[in-house]
């Protein structure tokens, strides 16, 4: 048997610009909905990480597949997905950045956990048909199961677009999700 083991490389230099996830939320409307449009508002950068995770699949008949994904990691809201393609991130410009409470960041085999959840497959698999013509042919789902020992993840910066709304108590709202956090 050979031995595998589970690599985290936090925050691996680079000299390329961060990147950054557009805003899902349009600040003007956001105001509106909530009788806020008399409130000033900044943008900003809110800090999250990209994980560039490798590793294998193992199929139903213990195949084996190599793949790599990019999980986007948002201590804001505590959440974890998958990106399909990330050229949907753009240069982050020249704001100010927010940092989530140490706290928030995942810890490591709660990565893991999560990579492996989100990186679980079901896929399509044809049955064998008995041979005669007008057998119908159904279709399996089978579990592609991520393998956690096989796991090699290294993250970098990501910043996630926010504002910064000038009320009484400042508060930030998320850009992906529309929800306000302290400072």
């Amino acid at each position: 048997k050979t031995e595998q083991t589970t690599n985290v490389l936090d925050e691996t230099p680079s000299n390329k610009q961060t990147q950054s996830l557009r805003p899902v939320v349009d600040i003007a409307t956001w105001k509106t909905q909530r009788g806020m449009e008399h409130l000033f508002s900044t943008p900003v950068l809110l800090e999250g990480r990209i994980w560039r995770v490798e590793g294998e699949i193992i199929g139903p008949k213990e195949e084996i597949e190599f793949g790599i994904w990019d999980l986007i990691e948002d201590p804001w809201s505590s959440t974890i997905v998958e990106i399909k393609d990330t050229l949907d991130l753009t240069e982050s410009p020249d704001l100010r950045i927010f940092s989530p409470p140490h706290e928030s960041w995942l810890s490591h085999d709660v990565l893991i956990s999560e990579a492996a959840r989100i990186l679980d497959v079901r896929r399509r698999s044809n049955a064998p048909t008995s041979g005669k013509k007008d057998a119908v042919r159904s279709m399996l789902l089978q579990r592609w199961r991520f393998n956690k020992d096989s796991a090699s993840c290294k993250s970098s910066p990501l910043h996630i677009s926010g504002w910064l709304v000038h009320s009484e108590r400042e508060k930030i709202l998320h850009g992906i999700n529309g929800r306000l956090y302290e400072i």
